[in-house]
């Protein structure tokens, strides 16, 4: 503790979100604030680009004396970036492996009365200026847990007090550090499971001949219960007709949503609509059960039986078509 002489103050950050929740410390962090998933940015069905504006959350930030509540003047930095302990984890990558340095993790808070508009920066600094101020969160498209560093400085003659979300730089008393995770993903999703001799699934190429997984997408199977579903009873239709045969499976959804990059170009277009987890790829040849060889799929049939399943197609020029779930 240090003397009280030097008078108390501090750090004080009033999260506007009602969400947030406290978690257990991470061992690379002093101290860890972890925010309820908050689903991607998502673009509008059929427009396949960036969206028009991202979401936004807002949240106050200020510092204030803990004896009398009077917000100060103090230094702030709050810088975000994408460094998940454990680049295997789902739960920080959101199912994208490759973590290239180009990830887009949304704007930092951005602060209208410091001048920070919308511009696409991943850091701000500035001055309290004895009022607190309300910053601006823009939610990403990608999913996944974004890191933000918080880091507060006191007045000359004013101490840092810590709490359970920041703790006071060695060798400053004055200066507070903390950390909390932003979680951007859509929750609820399922697993496609695997499913011999009835269908395949193709995440690293469209022509496999046995199940296989992308290194940068391993976990590209997923979608809502009702689209899971709907798929099954597709390929559960598809073999009833033709015995002999098994669909392939070739992309759906990641496990929590979000922009389905390709070729580590988060921009492209040919999976935009897979970030809802109602859409899934099929392959235009069907693979034979026994001594595995590729056979041509009559599409105009599947068509028909997909809309059984309710499932409509997408239209799209490419080696396989897409299907999307369209409610009971």
């Amino acid at each position: 503790m240090e003397p009280t002489r030097r008078g108390w103050v501090l750090i004080g950050i009033a999260l506007g979100f009602a969400m947030w929740t406290a978690r257990a410390a991470r061992a690379q962090y002093p101290a860890w604030y972890n925010l309820e998933a908050v689903p991607p940015t998502h673009v509008g069905e059929g427009q396949c680009g960036p969206a028009a504006s991202l979401d936004r959350y807002t949240f106050e930030v200020g510092c204030y004396d803990v004896r009398t509540g009077a917000w100060m003047d103090c230094e702030t930095r709050f810088e975000s970036r994408f460094d998940p302990p454990d680049p295997e984890d789902v739960a920080w990558t959101g199912g994208h492996s490759h973590n290239d340095g180009h990830r887009p993790i949304g704007n930092l808070f951005t602060v209208p009365s410091m001048d920070q508009g919308d511009a696409e920066r991943t850091w701000f600094a500035g001055q309290t200026s004895r009022i607190s101020w309300c910053a601006t969160k823009t939610v990403p498209e990608v999913s996944g847990v974004i890191t933000v560093k918080a880091w507060y400085k006191a007045p000359p003659n004013s101490a840092c007090v810590e709490d359970f979300l920041f703790v006071r730089d060695p060798g400053d008393y004055r200066a507070c550090t903390g950390y909390f995770g932003y979680d951007v993903g859509d929750d609820g999703f399922e697993e496609l499971p695997p499913w011999p001799n009835v269908y395949v699934r193709c995440g690293l190429t469209a022509g496999c001949l046995c199940d296989n997984i992308s290194p940068t997408h391993p976990n590209a199977f997923w979608g809502t219960p009702e689209m899971v579903a709907a798929v099954e009873d597709l390929a559960v239709s598809f073999q009833a007709l033709h015995p002999e045969l098994m669909l392939r499976i070739t992309d759906m959804s990641l496990p929590r949503g979000g922009l389905f990059d390709l070729d580590l170009n988060w921009r492209a277009p040919r999976h935009c609509r897979h970030r809802t987890g109602t859409s899934v790829d099929i392959s235009k040849y069907a693979l034979t059960v026994e001594n595995p060889r590729t056979v041509g799929v009559d599409i105009n049939a599947l068509v028909v039986l997909a809309r059984q399943c309710h499932l409509g197609r997408v239209q799209e020029e490419s080696i396989h078509f897409e299907l999307h779930y369209e409610g009971a």
